[in-house]
């Protein structure tokens, strides 16, 4: 078992006794308070990493305990807009109209359907082989579309479209070539 396997265990094991505590505390606070447990049992753990290393680790562990495992840290850059799921180890993002793969993977099939049912079990929505597609949003407003077999042949597919976090107006779409000041003077109109 990796270092990040055993640190996830235990980490499961202590949200179990921590359980308590943590119910009544703020997404945050429980992410800094289990980093912070994760951190004092993972110097207990042979062979493990210390520094920039142990915190990635770290970061690793809550994301896939408290989020959206591998999806978090492409969901935080603010550069992507699209983050497309093929299959557990085919990634593909979205920055600047380019589309690139990314480095980031899935562990198998079975967290690619985890990190699904954690997207839509909030919402009160299911997605099983007799309704094998579901449309979703996130809590950042995302859009999420979700298939698995048998309509994804290949294995379980995410795409996740980000809404931009600046704000549009209208002389930008002029700046940018979108249309031109006679179409935004009777836009304005």
């Amino acid at each position: 078992m990796d270092v990040f396997q055993q640190l996830k265990q235990q980490a499961l094991a202590l949200l179990d006794l921590h359980r308590a505590k943590i119910d009544h505390m703020s997404d945050t606070e429980v992410r800094e308070y289990l980093s912070d447990v994760i951190r004092h049992a993972a110097e207990q753990v042979p062979n493990y990493h210390t520094g920039k290393q142990q915190e990635q680790l770290i970061a690793q562990v809550l994301d896939d305990l408290l989020g959206l495992g591998p999806l978090e840290e492409l969901l935080r850059a603010e550069d992507i807009s699209e983050i497309m799921i093929n299959r557990f180890d085919t990634v593909f993002i979205e920055k600047e109209g380019q589309i690139t793969r990314s480095t980031v993977t899935f562990e198998d099939e079975a967290s690619v359907r985890r990190t699904i049912e954690r997207i839509v079990t909030p919402l009160g929505r299911r997605i099983d082989e007799s309704s094998p597609m579901v449309d979703a949003r996130l809590a950042c407003g995302s859009r999420v579309n979700a298939i698995i077999p048998p309509l994804a042949v290949d294995g379980s597919s995410i795409t996740i479209r980000k809404f931009s976090q600046t704000r549009f107006h209208l002389q930008d779409l002029v700046n940018n070539g979108s249309c031109n000041d006679y179409m935004a003077a009777f836009l304005k109109f």
